[in-house]
């Protein structure tokens, strides 16, 4: 279903076109900022139905001065407005059933739901997810209303709730109805109009012209004229004060602008009409005369370049829906100061920080500020303010999940998975920080090593040692196999924390907060909002996990193919050695584990006189060409002593292994080394781990799992080996087959005259023939075992037979009665049931629901279209196999079915064997529940031979809809190389009467296609994901590729005031310093596609004085004074790159301004000399600041990538353009490196080769 977007007046029309919809038995959405008037028009819309006679539809309204938690609150409010009774408990669920059974669709109900921005983000989607179904079955008609917030959950895309059709975008008033508004929302106000019937037109004409109706932007004009008569709004007790239209500002006037590229700044509007005002500030009148004016555009320049925007998209309603713009054709006219509302509200209009803020002065209303108390500083002021605190720290999730996405969209192949680790500790630390007031002292970071321990990863915190009250119940969540999602949220004492998991969904890492000294550290709105920020983290961090984990198993998944495809292919023949197969595994192996560097199979000995236990080296991937002879055993001492296959794994020192293995001829050990056993090979792997990584938990289970299912490989090749030695070279046709009926072996002369169905060897399932071709009765003959060559039933197999599956294996022996191997024969596979339709059409199918409503037609046509069978799929639990988790059903109730799906029934094996019966034996097993609980019989059978083991009622046969005398048939779904669950089909009493005895064998084979099919949907699900990622990727990539022909854009708002400059000479000061910012901004975007792209040298003979005199006069301007060294040279005349060298010099320009000292002017000092080193001339250039330097721990890291995560000094280096200038000099063939002292300033040296520039070079990123 496409939702379709009507971007609407609110007016008598859009009233009319929503009661035309609901007559129809559409549902509609209406969409707006807060306040703009979505229920007033749906009181126009009943007036339209008054009109007309018919019943008004019932209203429920949420609350909007604060957020709903609660279910059972909204569940009530449901029922109160459905005129519908819930007993017990109630839910949305509750609700939806009582909807569903009492209206129809020739009478559904008609119902207006207000405010959905009222209820937590959870609690609305469960609604929507509701309210969707009732609208599909045609039993409710409604009208919701909301505001921008809640856009992601009705706009279609794959995570909404309700894909609602029509969605209609109010954001202004038609001409009548906006003077409605106006007139309550001045009376509000204690505003007025002035007397006189042409004075209060005049005065309205000029706001509805400045406006156009926009109800957001009207606020913004009503806020002003207020704050220009030193009136605060809201204020009690005082007369109301008429405007005329000498307080609106003259200047006022419609701005059209285009979004670019989705970056909207937050604070336009609120500049754009402070900027209008001729008069200065009246509160800034009091602050020693503060020029207002020159104040706001300073700060617009200042919010413009640190980029403190909102993010909207490629979609333009995103920005109307927000509130800050409206739409006129293609253009988005005027936004307004809405999302201002919080900072102002948040300080106390009794106080003088008030007057600060509506001046902008920031630094001294947070100083006042901070001298509130503590209970005034650690929540909103109001009601109002709290809900939107609660938005505010919602919107982190948001803004976390977009960190990731762009992150991992940008970076690049050499990067790793850290970088969004890290910038994900960053954002929460910061609003630690900004929001609760937690130093960086107060927070740490913790992650789960292999060995269970937990060790802190980052530079931040008082404390290295994690508190023991807290291991221990962060150990419990470890340990415990059943965790609820909020125990992972906690507080104890103080301490604040939230424990991630993985994409497997164990524990893994954690952030620590100590609130010990915090005086409200048991306050519930404090561990409220720390509750909060942490769990929009936990949602960014397990998308992160998921991304990671998606990316890490698609990977390892093709190495470990890569590893047995290897393997299989050095030893499918038979004719192999260990010293030739196990170097060719272990560079996959390598590349699957990125935290080791080395790789050593040894290989166990005994030594027959002494019986000392002797290890030897066959394979050291450090040195790939040595051969085993040169390697020699040594003897097992110490830990390798008494070593055995369950020997956990081992980690030793780089001492200690080279004193084990050094006498054996292996080179010398640099890091720490795991030892693990290999008990195929009857031996040990050494892992040594590369510097500066860690071997992680996934790895160790990567491991594992390799070298359990590698064990069996191992086991393979080694009785093909054996029979590969006892075989005859000859022509025979040969197959070998394992006792599970898998062809593990076939000679060329085999494959040849058979058309075999044979994928990866030994791991493939039960192999289906489908033809044999040109077998003469000789040919098979010779296949055939001896003892079976006087049958003369093999010369029934003539021509082409098609659909042969195996039906036996013989033992193939030679004249003496020696074993050979084994030949198999066929049989007809349409014997698995009457028609082969069945298996046809699941094989076929592409989803679960679809192959269940397949088997129960299926089985429909062969009992009887009034049965009624149940067909329900268990599935073993991955973290926990002992447990068989309920995951699809059909034929129970919606509730029960609910239920059942959720995981609400559970199987433990061992403690209930029966449940279990058919995984453990692998074969179909039938129970039928006790009629009589004083029978104490065990087995029985049908009056048509089905035999069934009699069962006691449990309760949960209640969920299960079982009765006594029902009987259930369950099919274990078998894959390779473990079972996946079992399929249940539960059959009444009389329907099971009419079952032969052979129907459990005769659908043995829905073991098999159910498991394909199970497999085939997690894989599919796995690459969608990866598509899902691939897509996000690229359209960032196009995003950032448009950005600089977008921003030209923005020239329309410019040439917008330059035509205005003959009606106001005073505006041009103020036009000709946006122009000089827009073409500034132009110039450093362009910069920014510089240093981010390749660096792509261009050399053009100039001199390189010149271009750096240009580059230090432009970037340092009136921030500081430079000079060049008397002993510089007056010119440098060669082939140079003048755009890399200009930006080059920007860099260290911003960096100088960055770290000067307040107290200090800047003052810079450029030098160029010749130098040479041999034959070769290099340009030198020294760059000296009298700033604070950096540090000396800091000097080797500052041009590396990403070094702006890491705090420099006391500031955060900007990283992207040192790291930039890092990389011109390489592409020169050049160095740079910081010589200065901390604290008396910075010296870059910059050394180049001078001809090597004559030709071009290109350098990538």
């Amino acid at each position: 279903m496409n939702s379709t977007f009507y971007y609407s007046e609110i007016s008598s029309a859009t009233a009319r076109r929503i009661s035309e919809l609901m007559q129809r038995g559409e549902s509609v959405m209406i969409l707006g900022p807060r306040g703009v008037g979505k229920r007033y028009l749906l009181d126009l819309v009943d007036e339209i139905f008054a009109e007309k006679g018919m019943d008004l539809p019932t209203h429920a309204k949420f609350s909007s001065s604060e957020v709903s938690f609660l279910e059972s609150d909204v569940a009530r409010s449901l029922a109160n407005a459905s005129e519908v009774d819930l007993e017990g408990e109630p839910s949305i669920e509750h609700w939806a059933e009582k909807v569903q059974t009492r209206y129809t669709a020739q009478s559904p109900l008609r119902i207006y739901i207000s405010n959905l921005d009222g209820l937590s983000k959870r609690l609305a989607h469960h609604l929507l997810s509701s309210i969707q179904k009732l609208v599909k079955a045609h039993v409710l008609v409604t009208v919701v209303t909301g505001e921008g917030n809640v856009i992601d959950l009705v706009d279609g895309s794959p995570t909404s709730a309700w894909s609602c059709t029509h969605q209609f975008v109010v954001h202004a008033h038609d001409r009548y109805h906006f003077g409605k508004f106006l007139f309550k929302r001045m009376r509000q106000m204690g505003l007025r109009f002035p007397h006189g019937i042409a004075g209060a037109k005049r005065v309205f004409e000029k706001i509805y012209d400045c406006t156009g109706g926009n109800v957001t932007l009207a606020r913004a004009v009503l806020w002003s004229v207020a704050d220009t008569l030193t009136f605060h709004l809201e204020r009690p007790g005082r007369r109301p004060m008429g405007i005329e239209e000498k307080f609106i500002p003259e200047d006022l006037t419609r701005t059209h602008v285009v979004p670019t590229a989705g970056l909207v700044p937050f604070r336009y509007a609120a500049h754009a009409v402070h900027s209008a005002i001729r008069e200065p500030h009246p509160s800034s009148r009091k602050l020693d005369g503060l020029d207002s004016t020159n104040k706001v555009l300073e700060d617009l320049e200042r919010m413009l370049l640190r980029s403190e925007c909102i993010y909207v998209g490629d979609q333009p309603h995103l920005l109307e829906l927000a509130g800050l713009a409206r739409r006129n054709e293609d253009v988005l006219e005027w936004f307004c100061p809405y999302a201002e509302k919080f900072a102002l509200s948040w300080f106390n209009h009794r106080r003088l920080g008030d007057y600060y803020a509506f001046a902008h002065d920031w630094p001294n209303a947070h100083r006042l500020y901070e001298k509130l108390s503590p209970e005034e500083r650690c929540r909103p002021l109001s009601d109002d303010d709290n809900a939107v605190l609660l938005r505010l720290m919602d919107g982190l999730s948001v803004y976390f999940h977009r960190a990731v996405s762009k992150a991992a969209a940008s970076r690049h192949e050499d990067e790793t998975d850290e970088s969004l680790v890290t910038l994900l500790r960053k954002e929460v630390r910061l609003a630690l920080k900004n929001l609760l007031g937690f130093t960086d002292e107060k927070i740490t970071c913790w992650e789960r090593d292999y060995r269970g321990q937990w060790v802190r990863v980052s530079g931040y915190g008082e404390f290295t040692v994690l508190p023991s009250e807290i291991r221990y119940d962060w150990e419990a969540l470890v340990m415990r196999k059943s965790v609820d999602e909020n125990e992972y949220f906690g507080h104890k004492h103080g301490w604040h924390w939230v424990v991630c998991r993985n994409a497997e969904r164990r524990p893994v890492s954690a952030i620590l907060v100590d609130g010990r000294s915090d005086p409200l550290m048991e306050h519930e709105m404090r561990k409220d909002a720390i509750f909060r920020v942490f769990r929009a983290f936990v949602r960014a961090r397990e998308r992160q996990w998921l991304i990671q984990g998606l990316e890490e198993k698609s990977i390892r998944s093709q190495l470990e193919t890569e590893i047995f495809e290897t393997f299989w292919k050095l030893t499918h023949s038979g004719s192999w050695d260990a010293h030739r197969a196990l170097p060719a595994i272990a560079h996959p192996l390598l590349r699957a584990l990125p935290s080791v560097s080395r790789l050593v199979f040894c290989e166990f000995e005994h030594e027959a006189s002494s019986g000392e236990r002797r290890l030897k080296p066959i394979y050291d991937s450090g040195f790939p060409h040595t051969t085993p002879e040169r390697f020699h055993a040594v003897v097992a001492k110490g830990r390798l002593a008494d070593w055995n296959e369950m020997q956990p794994p081992t980690e030793v020192d780089e001492h200690e292994a080279n004193e084990l293995f050094g006498a054996g001829g292996l080179a010398p050990f640099s890091n720490g080394t795991l030892i693990i056993g290999s008990p195929g090979i009857k031996g040990v792997v050494l892992l040594e781990q590369a510097r500066g990584i860690s071997i992680t938990e996934s790895d160790m289970v990567f491991l594992f799992t390799l070298a359990k299912r590698f064990e069996s490989v191992w086991a393979q090749a080694m009785r093909m080996k054996v029979l590969h030695q006892s075989m005859d070279v000859d022509h025979t046709p040969k197959l070998l087959l394992d006792r599970k009926s898998r062809i593990i072996y076939a000679n060329q002369p085999a494959i040849d005259r058979l058309v075999l169905g044979i994928n990866s060897g030994w791991q493939a399932p039960p192999v289906s023939i489908s033809s044999i071709k040109d077998m003469t009765p000789a040919q098979r003959k010779a296949i055939a075992p001896h003892t079976e060559r006087r049958h003369e039933k093999f010369e029934d197999l003539t021509g082409e037979m098609f659909g042969w599956w195996i039906r036996e294996c013989l033992p193939l022996e030679d004249e003496r009665r020696s074993p050979r191997g084994w030949v198999v024969t066929f049989r007809n596979r349409s014997f698995l049931f009457k028609s082969f339709e069945l298996l046809r059409d699941l094989e076929k199918s592409t989803d679960i629901s679809q192959a269940l409503r397949i088997l129960t037609n299926s089985l429909w046509k062969l009992l009887d279209h009034r049965a009624k069978p149940k067909i329900r799929i268990y599935l073993i639990d991955k973290q926990d196999r002992t447990k068989l988790v309920s995951s699809y059903a059909t034929g129970l109730t919606p509730s029960n079915t609910k239920h059942f799906e959720s995981g609400g029934v559970v199987f433990v094996n061992k403690l209930e064997e029966t449940a279990w019966r058919c995984l453990a034996s692998q074969h179909p097993q039938a129970f039928r529940t006790r009629t009589n609980p004083l029978d104490l019989a065990t087995t029985g059978r049908t009056n048509n031979g089905l035999e069934f083991e009699w069962i006691d009622i449990l309760p949960k046969h209640e969920i299960l809809e079982k009765k006594p005398g029902d009987v259930a048939i369950d099919f274990p779904l078998l894959s390779i190389p473990e079972s996946l669950g079992k399929l249940t089909i539960n059959l009444t009493g009389e329907d099971a009467e009419k079952l032969s005895a052979e129907f459990p064998g005769q659908l043995a084979a829905l073991s098999l296609v159910f498991s394909d099919l199970l497999m085939r949907r997690e894989k599919e699900m796995e690459e969608r994901e990866l598509q899902y990622q691939k897509d996000a990727q690229r359209a960032m990539s196009e995003t950032a590729h448009n950005l600089v022909s977008r921003f030209a854009a923005l020239s329309v708002f410019v040439l917008h005031y330059r035509g205005q400059e003959h009606h106001c000479p005073q505006l041009k000061s103020v036009t000709d310093r946006l122009e000089a910012f827009y073409k500034g901004a132009v110039l450093s975007i362009r910069r920014i596609k510089d240093r981010v792209g390749p660096v792509t040298l261009k050399p053009v003979p100039c001199d390189l004085v010149e271009v750096i005199s240009n580059a230090m006069q432009i970037g340092l301007g009136k921030m500081g004074a430079w000079s060049w060294s008397p002993e510089s040279m007056s010119n440098c005349l060669g082939c140079w790159d003048a755009t890399h060298w200009e930006n080059t010099l920007q860099e260290m320009i911003h960096n100088s301004i960055d770290f000067a000292k307040p107290e200090l002017a800047l003052k810079v000092t450029v030098a160029m000399r010749e130098q040479y080193s041999g034959a070769m001339r290099w340009m030198v250039l020294t760059y000296e600041d009298n700033g604070r330097g950096v540090r000396e721990e800091f000097k080797k890291v500052i041009f590396r990538k990403q070094s702006h995560r890491e705090e420099i000094g006391n500031k955060k280096g900007g990283g992207i353009g040192l790291s930039y200038v890092g990389r011109v000099m390489e592409a020169h063939g050049g160095t740079i490196e910081e010589t200065g002292e901390h604290g008396v300033g910075a010296r870059f040296i910059l050394s180049v080769p001078w001809n090597d520039l004559k030709q071009r070079r290109e350098y990538q990123i």
